[in-house]
């Protein structure tokens, strides 16, 4: 791991992988640089790869004045790691570490590509949901409450209500405990104070080329692009052997997520505890499970030449 300091003094911690040309990486709400390591891990095979713990998380700390919690701040802490690559770098960002990219990429700092992996803006006319959010959020982290905006938020991503309460008992709820008040700085990057819509007048703002991974179809209506054109574009570009590979490797997921979840279901004691601990190696037996099978498919694509 290494550091870096922030315009206003924070420390922001960072793997630095690779060679070639810098791509910053940036996780989404409450993750840390632990859930992008593998994709870092990949990338660096071709680049020089910066993945990042954003402030407020893993080993990164927050000396600013908050609240509020304010976009510009991790702005600044990006450009802290463009100034660490050289001067120049891509950016890469998932979830609201893609709005946080926008945001970076159209404040001018020097951005050669940004790719923006399912930025989860709302639809123009639905801003009401993103202003409750915002609401509700700041009001739990001003009462002092960062158990329950954690929890707020995972039933707001779809997590059901038996499954918090489990988590809530788990060995790993204290850690998400804490970075709970950095939800803020997430919907801070959403834009959820004003409804977290599609932001056209940061896309306008951008010169560098960007790539855009979320539910294309949707996407698309957004912008008033018709569907069957989408299909058009979609049918030219991806073969029908993609397409079965990804519907192959679907459904060979779907199967081993449903029987680490079952396995892990039958393997849980009583009490509401060892259902929280249960639920945690769930999630990392799967997550690992997931990333071996996708490399033995990786080669095995490779080899066949898919």
């Amino acid at each position: 791991m290494a550091t870096t300091t922030s315009a206003d003094g924070t420390t922001i911690a960072y793997d630095d992988l690779g060679d070639g040309s810098p791509v910053i990486v940036l996780p989404g709400a409450s993750c840390t640089r632990g859930v992008t390591r593998p994709l870092a891990d990949a990338l660096a095979k071709d680049c020089r790869v910066l993945n990042v713990d954003r402030r407020g998380r893993g080993g990164s700390d927050d000396a600013s004045n908050r609240p509020p919690f304010l976009v510009e701040r991790e702005v600044e802490d990006i450009a802290a790691l463009i100034d660490v690559a050289g001067g120049r770098a891509s950016l890469y960002g998932h979830s609201s570490g893609a709005a946080l990219a926008l945001h970076a990429a159209a404040s001018g700092l020097a951005v050669d590509k940004l790719v923006m992996h399912d930025a989860p803006y709302n639809l123009a006319g639905d801003e009401s949901s993103g202003l409750e959010w915002h609401t509700r959020l700041h009001s739990l982290l001003a009462e002092d409450r960062p158990g329950d905006a954690m929890a707020a938020f995972m039933s707001m991503v779809g997590v059901p209500a038996h499954v918090v309460d489990g988590m809530k008992k788990g060995p790993s709820w204290p850690a998400m405990e804490a970075v709970a008040p950095t939800l803020a700085y997430a919907s801070a990057a959403m834009g959820a104070d004003h409804g977290g819509a599609i932001p056209i007048n940061l896309l306008t703002q951008v010169g560098a080329p960007t790539l855009g991974l979320v539910g294309g179809a949707i996407t698309m209506t957004s912008f008033s692009i018709p569907v069957v054109t989408f299909m058009k574009e979609v049918e030219s570009a991806v073969s029908f052997t993609d397409f079965m590979a990804g519907f192959v490797k679907s459904f060979v997921f779907a199967i081993l997520i449903a029987g680490i979840g079952c396995l892990r279901g039958l393997q849980t004691a009583a009490g509401a505890s060892a259902v929280g601990e249960s639920a945690t190696r769930a999630v990392v037996s799967g997550i690992i499970l997931l990333v071996v099978v996708d490399g033995i498919f990786a080669v095995a694509f490779y080899i066949l030449n898919i």
